[in-house]
């Protein structure tokens, strides 16, 4: 009977501890923006693990460094234009795109 109460414990402990996880977190990775929302050049150090998709270490030459989420499959980016990249630069202030959206479309890049 007390195995039964020690087993029962720990399967509550397991599932409560699942609950707490929460969703899986959204892939993301680094976008360089210049002070007019354009796009430059980012330079990253992937691990060598096949498993991850995420970068270690981003740098940019030129413009800020920004966390960006990859998009799902089936969803595009919003297009570039004036309009966008000046909403993407305000909306990059705080250093993260992630979440973020841009006329009711989440902002993201391809992988």
């Amino acid at each position: 009977m007390r195995n039964l109460a020690i087993l029962c414990t720990i399967a509550a402990a397991t599932l409560a501890g699942a609950s707490l996880a929460g969703p899986d977190p959204v892939p993301t990775t680094s976008l360089c923006l210049d002070v007019g929302g354009q796009p430059r050049p980012v330079t990253c150090r992937k691990t060598a693990s096949r498993l991850t998709v995420q970068d270690d270490i981003c740098t940019c030459k030129v413009g800020t460094l920004v966390t960006v989420s990859y998009c799902p499959d089936g969803v595009t980016p919003p297009a570039e234009d004036r309009a966008f990249e000046k909403a993407r630069y305000e909306l990059a202030q705080d250093g993260s795109l992630v979440g973020d959206q841009y006329e009711g479309r989440d902002i993201c890049v391809r992988k």
